[in-house]
């Protein structure tokens, strides 16, 4: 039977930092869920999930849930059913370091193309 070294046991375990617009409790959709289940799912692996989000409440900026820590920062404004805010940028430029991954989940209206006849503008990389 594999027993693993104290060496081995003392490997921190992997941090993920979930990147997404809205999340619970203030949004119930599609890619809220992804996320919740990939959380769970990598904790059968030692690894931690934390969620930054956007909120429009001001408070808690920190909620426990059982698949981790979600981190939320006040709406500033929003457009084109996108939330934007500072506390949430602020939050991300001192939090980031301190994961191993970074994971941005979309859909995001900065990184669409703009249309697909018109692949020379847009931020995409190409398919073709």
């Amino acid at each position: 039977m594999f027993s693993p070294s104290a060496e081995f046991k003392s490997i921190k375990p992997m941090r993920v930092l979930h990147i997404y617009k809205t999340y619970y409790p203030d949004t119930f959709g599609g890619v809220e869920q992804v996320i919740h289940q990939l959380a769970l799912g990598a904790r059968a692996h030692d690894i931690d999930s934390d969620i930054l989000t956007v909120s429009p409440r001001a408070q808690p900026v920190e909620l426990l849930l059982p698949e981790g820590r979600v981190i939320c920062g006040q709406c500033s404004f929003e457009a084109a059913s996108t939330p934007f805010s500072l506390a949430t940028a602020r939050l991300f430029a001192k939090l980031h370091r301190q994961y191993d991954l970074l994971h941005y989940h979309f859909p995001c209206l900065l990184y669409t193309s703009p249309s697909p006849r018109d692949r020379t503008r847009s931020r995409m990389p190409s398919s073709a």
